[in-house]
């Protein structure tokens, strides 16, 4: 039997269409703003790097791939199609995750409060609603993905934790509380949880993996890899 989202992993109710569809997560990234060093190749290669080159072993990518995988072979994979801003029409239509690199996040993620300590937010968007999946979750066609800049120009572990943590909310899930079980979508800084994870967690594959799959068979099992879980594991 599939896991499914608990209510502090997925309280959104929300995710992008393609999960549930044969065409990949194909995405871009924009970097419009000058800022230090950090210029659009960096933040390609940081967001590329977290998505598939990495840590192939931990992100995201082909999570639900296996050779048992069920008869409709959903799954993830993440497919770079580079500077949003250089895309034709006809690409852009195609786009289903747009990163968007800015010194200053406000007008779109909102103002800490005074004295917080806290430099800005990194957020995600649904565009395009589309329709309303087998859970009930509304899933849109779109998501633009809005990063501040100096949450992924400083250390590679960070860049790493939001990153996933980022896409985690556009594959469904949500921040908490609680910060039970371990997840990537857990923040020190923000919500006081024990640990800023790196990579998603076991836990982690399981919401979206039933998510993903609408025949409710799947389950992550770390010994068997990241695959449905099948009478041999």
């Amino acid at each position: 039997m599939a896991v499914q989202p608990t209510a502090g992993d997925h309280p959104w109710d929300q995710h992008v269409k393609s999960i549930n569809t044969f065409e990949p997560e194909t995405y871009c990234v924009t970097r419009n703003e000058a800022g230090g060093d950090f210029d659009w190749n960096d933040a390609f290669v940081a967001i590329l790097g977290t998505l598939q080159t990495d840590n192939p072993a931990a992100d995201w990518n082909f999570l639900g791939a296996g050779e048992t995988i069920p008869v409709k072979n959903l799954q993830l994979y993440f497919n770079p199609i580079g500077n949003c801003d250089d895309l034709s029409p006809t690409a852009k239509n195609i786009v289903r995750l747009q990163y968007e690199v800015k010194e200053n996040t406000q007008s779109v993620c909102g103002t800490p409060e005074p004295g917080s300590g806290i430099d800005g937010f990194s957020c995600v968007e649904g565009q395009e609603t589309s329709s309303v999946d087998l859970h009930g979750h509304t899933v849109y066609a779109k998501y633009v993905l809005t990063i501040k800049r100096t949450h992924i120009s400083g250390t590679v572990e960070f860049r790493h934790h939001l990153l996933n943590h980022e896409t985690g909310h556009v594959l469904g899930l949500a921040d908490p509380p609680p910060c039970e079980p371990d997840s990537v979508m857990h923040e020190e800084t923000y919500y006081d949880c024990s640990e800023d994870w790196e990579w998603p967690t076991a836990n982690d594959f399981d919401s979206v993996l039933s998510l993903i799959d609408d025949t409710g068979t799947m389950q992550y099992a770390g010994s068997c890899g990241r695959g449905p879980l099948t009478s041999n594991c």
